[in-house]
């Protein structure tokens, strides 16, 4: 009797002992599993923002340097650029230029977003070092009416979204420079697109 209760009590402590086992190996498949997803998401992840992250650095740098030169331009005028009413977006942008020295003081690479393609930095003239900025050469929209810094609303901004496979620009967030030189990267929603987002305060024409 003695002996089939010891064999009994071995038997059930052998299957509790395997049952916790079990668990274990489970949960530390669980775990491995977990493990591979978090690592395919990030990897996924870095790819995606390896060429999207550093552009957008060096839009907000763009939007950030043409804000400075936009400021001291107001220390001379009491306003920001401004080619009257009328005027295309990257005429604003080209009297700052003659303005700035006819460009010697600011490069021309800040005035094109990185992610346009179809437009390029305007070129100096070999002589003369000058250059001018024409609608080829400018990426960044503009405000619709005269400001300055104490001004509301938006002074800049990417000139397009790309949504899907249209458009230019950087692919589903727009970066907005506010009269206040605040720099906003606006994703997005559902609905929403350039018009509606930057519309009331820019113009692209």
């Amino acid at each position: 009797m003695t002996l089939c209760y010891n064999s009994y009590r071995r038997s059930v402590g052998g299957a509790a002992m395997f049952s916790r086992a079990l668990t274990l190996v489970e949960f530390l498949i669980v775990i491995v599993v977990v493990g591979i997803i978090m690592t395919i998401v990030v990897t996924l992840s870095q790819r995606q923002w390896k060429f999207v992250y550093p552009k957008a650095l060096r839009c907000k740098s763009n939007l950030k340097t043409l804000y400075m030169a936009c400021y001291d331009y107001a220390f001379d005028h009491g306003s920001f650029p401004w080619a009257g009413e009328g005027a295309q977006y990257w005429q604003h942008w080209a009297l700052l230029v003659k303005w700035n020295d006819n460009g010697r003081k600011i490069s021309p690479e800040k005035f094109v977003c990185p992610e346009f393609l179809n437009k390029r930095p305007a070129h100096r003239d070999e002589e003369t070092g000058e250059w001018e900025l024409g609608p080829d050469n400018v990426s960044y929209a503009y405000a619709k009416e005269v400001c300055s810094e104490k001004s509301r609303g938006y002074l800049a901004a990417d000139m397009d979204v790309k949504i899907g496979e249209q458009g230019q620009g950087h692919r589903g967030f727009i970066i907005i420079l506010a009269c206040d030189g605040t720099l906003t990267v606006h994703k997005l929603g559902k609905g929403e697109n350039w018009e509606s987002v930057c519309g009331k305060w820019l113009t692209r024409r």
